[in-house]
């Protein structure tokens, strides 16, 4: 049975199932049409339609998918639940819709970047196309009029340049993609996620003091679930992004090789994950310097 949750009135949360459970989430919101937010892994599909099931709602009520970025956590399930959900139109910012409608270099650069074993951990032999058909993109700034409750897509990059942040305007909730981390509520930890090639460090520190000024109550987590500690996430969240950075910066001004920048911060994942499977963490390190690597040498760059 799929675990789902009733986190306000009309937004419902359903345990993707990422591996294991309370890992990812996903979100109905619900108005006289209904949006998915997420749609979680190639292999989330099944747990999505039962968990809908379960809150009494059927494929064919959903109108809009909605997903906060083009990486396979968050949309690569979008092409198999778009061929189950005959009435919906899938919405991603415009520059990740190309790798919705066509995966194949999504699926290049997961393979290069996650390496043949993790890669087949995310299942991307499942990942199917999108039709471009059904695709609505946007840029932020837009509302999803769900017709009796508004989503405003806020743009919000950082995590990477296409990602997008919905707000529900009913109950002042966001739903915060990878663009804060990931939170585990039992054991209060938030923790970046910094993948490269497109994680920039300064972008993200930037969106998040933009957001910060608006009137946000709840926070919706897709790693994993709501929390109404809004204030200090935000500033938990720019607190540890930003020591991270310099645990990498620190460690590769050492000159000693990739291997010991990502022991360096293996460390602190592990310190700060200590709930975590240490082979999640294991797979993490590598993942996540070569993000602050590559925003540091881009940024080394700008400055010549």
């Amino acid at each position: 049975m799929t675990v789902t949750e009733k986190i306000a009135e009309g937004i419902y949360l359903i345990d993707a199932h990422m591996w294991f459970p309370g890992l990812a989430s996903v979100y109905l919101v619900v108005g006289r049409r209904v949006a998915l937010v997420e749609t979680g892994l190639s292999t989330s599909a099944p747990y999505i339609l039962e968990g809908m099931r379960e809150l009494g709602f059927r494929p064919e009520d959903i109108s809009f998918v909605v997903v906060t970025h083009a990486h396979l956590d968050h949309a690569g399930g979008a092409g198999i639940l778009m061929k189950q959900l005959p009435r919906a139109r899938l919405v991603v910012h415009k520059s990740g819709a190309p790798h919705l409608v066509d995966p194949t270099r999504l699926l290049n650069g997961a393979r290069r970047s996650l390496g043949d074993m993790v890669a087949d951990r995310y299942r991307l032999d499942l990942v199917v196309p999108v039709d471009v058909a059904r695709v609505d993109t946007v840029e932020g700034g837009e509302n999803l009029d769900l017709e009796g409750r508004k989503l405003e897509l806020m743009a919000a990059p950082g995590h990477c340049p296409h990602h997008i942040c919905p707000y529900e305007l009913q109950h002042r909730a966001l739903f915060c993609g990878d663009l804060l981390g990931t939170y585990n509520k039992p054991y209060d930890i938030l923790s970046p996620t910094t993948p490269a090639p497109e994680f920039n460090l300064r972008i993200t520190v930037e969106t998040i003091n933009r957001l910060k000024q608006m009137d946000i109550r709840m926070l919706l987590f897709s790693h994993f679930g709501p929390s109404a500690e809004v204030e200090r996430l935000f500033d938990s969240a720019i607190a540890k992004h930003t020591c991270w950075g310099q645990i990498v910066e620190e460690a590769a001004r050492e000159d000693r090789g990739p291997e010991h920048i990502y022991q360096k911060l293996l460390a602190q994942i592990r310190e700060d994950n200590p709930f975590m499977p240490d082979w999640l963490n294991l797979e993490a390190a590598p993942m996540y310097a070569k993000g602050y690597l590559t925003y540091l040498e881009r940024e080394a760059a700008g400055h010549k």
